[in-house]
């Protein structure tokens, strides 16, 4: 009997233990449930993010969605002209006359000379590169007469060079800019470039040369911005741009780059400040009637207001499109409400490209078909602008849609410049 107490006393101590245990893994187990379940939710908001922002930064240039693809293959077409060899008859010809070698042009029979017999040419492109020194001599002359009213010595004068004191001349300083700001390649990549053909110049020296280039360049810059006052449409933007010699002044060495574009002209400004007072430096001397394009930057408002209607603003629907997808970012359950608000600026683009597709750009002709697509395009966008004003009732405040929503109705003004103004 003692023998089966203790033996029912250590199988009952086990089952208690094997209780403890089993209680102990069920609790980890449905930890480790809620934890997957977790986990699979912020994984399809990271798909869901994924999706949106890859559509962002990855979409066609023009923010249209389901362009048709062309059936044509790349390339040559089967069964098409060639164009043939393309003429360059700007490229300076330097003529070569090569003969057959003297005992080629005799008859190896009876030794009989050949006679001329009219000539074959071979064209073949090259580029010859390469540094020289200009030895300018420069004669003097000196007078004869005793006269003291003129000068005892005359000379021709000395060669204009572009910057004094140094012995390179313009032609390298043009080679030293387009390899440097046009072929974009680092100073020693064209410190290396010079040496290999002959002039051994270092980075250094090139380096220090940059600042002596700004006054050239300053009354094109003037130019090209007096130019841009006068033109019906002007885009705007601006973007961080880090400058080094700020940051070595005690600065922060954070500015921006702000960037005016017409049809025909660039223009590039940098400024420590993103205020208003660098956007006047740019765009303050507009001539009225001027559509800016821009984004919906709080400065190009004021902008607006300090130039008391001079320039119209137009708001840019890239930027309000992308409100949708930022908006849809991390959100499954707003993916099919942000595709089909895509989709509805996608067929504004649409609309719009054959407008203009009845416009001549140069000459602002347009024929019947302009007047009957800007009607359907001028539909189009009140539907747009109806959708969303419907939508917004229906939300509350704080919906994350709503944001979108408001910002679109909010610059509804502004959106629809281009329907005046399709140029």
């Amino acid at each position: 009997m003692r023998k089966a107490l203790r033996r029912s006393r250590r199988h009952k101590s086990n089952i208690r233990s094997l209780s403890r245990d089993n209680a102990r893994l069920r609790k980890a187990v449905r930890k480790a449930l809620k934890r997957e379940a977790s986990l699979e939710t912020e994984l399809t908001e990271v798909r869901a993010s994924r999706a949106v922002l890859s559509r962002r930064m990855y979409g066609r240039r023009s923010e249209q969605q389901d362009k048709p693809r062309s059936k044509r293959r790349r390339g040559q077409q089967p069964g098409a002209p060639g164009h043939g060899r393309t003429p360059r008859p700007a490229l300076e010809e330097r003529i070569e006359t090569r003969e057959p070698p003297e005992e080629a042009r005799a008859c190896s029979g009876c030794g009989t000379a050949y006679v001329a017999n009219g000539e074959r040419c071979t064209m073949i492109v090259e580029i010859d590169v390469k540094a020289h020194t200009r030895r300018i001599v420069r004669r003097r002359w000196r007078r004869r007469c005793d006269c003291a009213d003129v000068p005892m010595e005359v000379v021709a004068p000395a060669p204009d060079r572009l910057f004094p004191k140094t012995p390179y001349g313009t032609t390298v300083w043009s080679r030293v800019l387009f390899e440097r700001y046009v072929c974009h390649r680092p100073l020693n990549g064209v410190a290396d470039w010079l040496a290999r053909q002959g002039l051994a110049l270092s980075a250094g020296t090139l380096g220090n040369r940059v600042k002596d280039f700004v006054p050239l360049f300053e009354p094109l810059a003037e130019a090209i911005l007096e130019h841009q006052h006068a033109a019906p449409v002007r885009h705007g933007d601006e973007t961080g741009w880090r400058i080094q010699e700020l940051r070595e002044s005690g600065r922060s060495g954070r500015a921006w780059l702000w960037v005016s574009v017409t049809v025909d002209a660039v223009y590039f400004h940098i400024d420590p400040s993103r205020s208003a007072a660098a956007a006047l430096l740019v765009f303050g001397d507009a001539e009225a009637g001027q559509v800016l394009v821009v984004d919906r930057y709080s400065v190009y408002k004021k902008l607006a207001r300090v130039l008391d209607g001079r320039v119209t603003l137009a708001w840019c629907w890239s930027h309000q499109r992308r409100d949708f997808i930022d908006c849809a970012a991390g959100q499954p359950k707003l993916s099919r409400w942000c595709r089909d608000w895509l989709g509805r600026i996608a067929a504004i683009y649409r609309l719009n490209k054959r407008r203009l597709s009845h416009c001549r750009a140069h000459t602002g002709e347009r024929d019947q078909g302009f007047a009957d697509v800007r009607r359907e395009l001028e539909s189009q966008l009140q539907a747009l602008f109806a959708t969303a004003e419907g939508e917004l009732e229906g939300l509350d405040e704080a919906a994350r849609q709503a944001a979108p929503l408001r910002s679109l109705l909010n610059h509804r003004e502004g959106l629809n410049v281009f329907l005046e103004n399709p140029l």
